[in-house]
């Protein structure tokens, strides 16, 4: 009997797959799951309705239900199921397992946290959860989902790759452990810089299900001739399997005993239905899943069982049913890509023979040597069996698998985003930038304009252009921060407008940082926070300065803006985001009630545009500052990269008790995007969700439930996701981490998106 475990856990696994799935990684799961709760532990599992291999998903509940099985409660939601796999498909499906998967988290913390990949869900809803309840999380990789991405063949599939890489990549890092079923995986985390003692060896185990027939009964239920030479594929039958290579090997087959058999289900089991019938190909029959038991009487009765792949499928992938497969004692072929994990497995225990992936004459060829060498075919089946049983036995991995989750429980919770080292572009500074006085200072200005400059010549010259007049009759001096452009702004600037005092900073520092460069060298009472894709009608800024210094409450000042063709740019007043004004945004509420305080509040609806009142915030394109305000409430947050810092240091001013006026009496012509395009880079994407959840966590989680900041923290890169995908599928991929950040146009003029 064994012992009991040294201490009882609460353990949280989240997986897309469980029992009663039968087939990829879902008997692991089940059996990982009921293997703690048999040793004492509790343990729930948050996972869909059941739906693979099938992809249909399952008729029981509605949006979801819970329910004990085996010692473990098993918590589902319901989700999207594809029917065909496409980029798309995909990138709905796992949003869906996302969203609704978050919901299922229970309300007490767990001691350990285990996410289960595939699917990416499982591992970003690890660390969800891991956020939400300061808890530790460890991750069990099945499949490796960034080179899957490259090399699964599906349409959109390469576009996508780089960003479910980084996603994985980004969540293992943080991980206290990472388990994975191939030492092939290794390589792959161990290149992106993790650890090689976070990195555990967890094979799948022999399941050890007993068939309930003999080989004889199970033939016959079958309809297998006792003369018949069946080769049996047994499983999913999808995109990665390629098994059109199986039936185009069969039409090559001449002897009339080799009986080829698919066995399972699958999104492609149609389409192979339906080439089989094309090919007229009398050797080919399909079966459906087979339950428990009969799987396994099926597997004994076959002669050959059959492992096929596409040839793009290498290390990232290791087909589960090797462990039945090798305890059924039958040879196994492999017609699998040379380097692959798969291949070395069955290469290891000596249990088969590996053909070309995508190869069918050569497939057929080796069907028809085993057919004739029975002798060595017994052989192959043999040494596959003595292998499962000592180097996959249930009993010595599942103890692995609780000594992992102990390993998880023992360690610290994920650092917090505001400590993460290295993280991106916003850990760059310059501490000794090229400072470019003009010939004569402005004397007693009234105002310091401060604006950031990126790759924007064209805007910025404008720009300074249109303060040319207003620079004198104020008096205002005007001082330049440029990001390292690379389209020779600083010279140009220095020789066109010699009153200009540029900051040149040797990289892009980001704007917050550039923003409060300008702000420590400005000598005005005021300050003027000014996009470069602006353009400032004369006499703007004195009645501007008028209004604010009228106010003695009022320590920060935005006016109308509107884009070129004369419309009305809402950003430049808005609320404060909260989790009820993102919801009735992002559903079109506010465009529905535009005037209604609760519908509205992200634009700031209940005021008019043309209406002068207080704002939770204005738009960092024009914000007009005074000094004494600005040195209480301190610099702008260079925690924020790029986006949200505006939103953030209104935020404060009205901490300190400052009041944030929008005065539409004058207005500012705003070129909006015009520097940067339709479609942000994967960095800028990356910042603008990074600045969300930065604000969200600052100012908002504190006064919520954890478990509802996990959920807002699954909701914001779940979204960066879906909107980097849409990005991907609409144009060709990303080109280098850092050729993307210096080729990025984005200093400002995305800030009020």
């Amino acid at each position: 009997m064994p012992m009991p475990p040294s201490s009882i856990l609460d353990v949280l696994i989240v997986s897309s797959y469980y029992w009663p799935e039968t087939a990829g990684n879902a008997p692991y799961v089940t059996g990982f799951a009921e293997h703690l709760a048999a040793r004492g532990h509790r343990v729930t599992v948050a996972t869909g309705f059941p739906h693979y291999p099938e992809w249909r998903s399952s008729p029981r509940g509605f949006l979801g239900v819970r329910e004990q099985y085996n010692g473990v409660e098993i918590r589902r939601r319901r989700h999207y199921v594809p029917k065909q796999q496409s980029a798309l498909t995909r990138a709905a499906y796992e949003a869906s397992l996302t969203a609704m998967g978050a919901t299922a988290l229970p309300r007490r913390a767990p001691d350990a946290i285990v996410g289960i990949s595939p699917t990416l869900t499982g591992a970003v809803l690890a660390r969800a959860a891991a956020g939400a309840y300061r808890r530790p999380y460890g991750l069990v990789f099945q499949d490796l989902q960034g080179p899957g991405a490259m090399q699964s063949g599906v349409e959109g599939g390469r576009r996508i790759a780089s960003l479910v890489e980084r996603a994985e990549i980004g969540v293992a890092r943080q991980a206290a452990a990472i388990g994975v079923i191939a030492d092939g995986f290794r390589t792959y985390f161990e290149s992106h810089g993790i650890s090689p003692a976070a990195i555990h060896r967890l094979p799948n185990w022999s399941l050890g299900a007993q068939p309930t027939q003999s080989v004889e009964e199970a033939r016959s239920r079958l309809g297998w001739a006792e003369d018949d030479f069946v080769c049996l594929h047994a499983g999913n039958m999808g995109h990665k399997q390629g098994l059109e290579n199986v039936l185009y090997a069969a039409a090559a087959l001449t002897d009339p005993q080799i009986r080829i058999v698919l066995a399972g289900d699958g999104n492609e089991r149609a389409k192979l239905e339906h080439l089989a019938a094309e090919l007229r190909v009398a050797n080919v029959s399909f079966l459906p899943p087979q339950p428990t038991g009969l799987y396994e009487a099926m597997l004994g009765a076959a002669d050959v069982l059959l492992v096929n792949q596409r040839p793009q499928v290498g290390e990232m992938s290791m087909a589960s049913k090797l462990t039945s497969y090798f305890m059924a004692a039958r040879p196994v072929i492999g017609a699998v890509a040379e380097r692959s994990e798969t291949g070395r497995e069955i290469e290891r225990a000596g249990a088969g023979v590996l053909v070309p992936a995508n190869e069918p004459a050569s497939l057929a060829e080796t069907i028809a040597q085993l057919k004739l060498d029975r002798s060595h075919a017994e052989k192959l089946g043999m040494r596959g069996r003595s292998y499962a049983e000592k180097h996959l036995s249930t009993g010595e991995v599942l103890q692995k698998y609780e000594e992992f989750v102990h390993t998880i429980s023992r360690s610290a919770p994920p650092r917090s985003l505001a400590r993460r080292a290295s993280a991106g572009p916003w850990d760059i500074t310059d501490p000794n930038p090229q400072v470019i006085d003009p010939p004569k200072a402005t004397s007693t200005p009234r105002v310091s304009i401060v604006i950031v400059s990126y790759d924007c010549l064209a805007s910025l010259v404008e720009c300074l252009a249109s303060l040319a007049v207003d620079r004198e009759a104020l008096p205002a001096e005007v001082i330049i921060v440029d990001n390292a452009s690379s389209d020779g702004a600083v010279t140009a600037i220095s020789e066109r407008f010699p009153w200009v005092r540029v900051i040149a900073n040797s990289a892009n520092v980001g704007f917050a940082h550039a923003m409060n460069q300008g702000l420590q060298s400005a000598s005005a009472d005021a300050f003027l926070a000014l996009n470069p894709d602006t353009v400032v009608p004369p006499g703007t800024l004195a009645q501007a300065l008028d209004e604010l210094t009228r106010h003695a409450d009022v320590g920060m000042l935005g006016v109308k803006l509107v884009r070129p063709d004369g419309t009305f740019d809402h950003a430049c007043k808005r609320g404060f985001p909260t989790i009820s004004s993102a919801v009735y945004y992002f559903f079109g509420l506010n465009r529905l009630w535009p005037r209604s305080p609760r519908f509205a509040s992200y634009t700031a609806g209940q005021l008019g545009e043309d209406e002068v009142g207080t704002v939770d915030a204005v738009n960092g394109a024009f914000m007009l500052v005074k000094r004494e305000a600005a040195e209480d409430v301190g610099p702008l947050d260079e925690r924020y990269w790029l986006y949200a810092e505006d939103i953030d240091w209104c935020h404060r001013f009205w901490e300190k008790g400052w009041k944030v006026l929008y005065w539409p009496l004058v207005h500012v012509t705003h070129r909006k995007g015009g520097s940067s395009g339709d479609i942000r880079s994967w960095t800028l994407n990356r910042a603008f969700h990074r600045s969300m959840w930065l604000f969200y966590s600052k100012h908002v989680s504190p006064g919520q439930p954890r478990i509802l900041s996990g959920l807002v923290w699954a909701g914001v890169w779940t979204k960066l996701g879906l909107s980097a995908l849409g990005n991907a599928i609409r144009r060709p991929p990303a080109h280098d981490w850092a050729e993307e950040q210096t080729a990025a146009e984005r200093a400002s003029a995305e800030r009020s998106d």
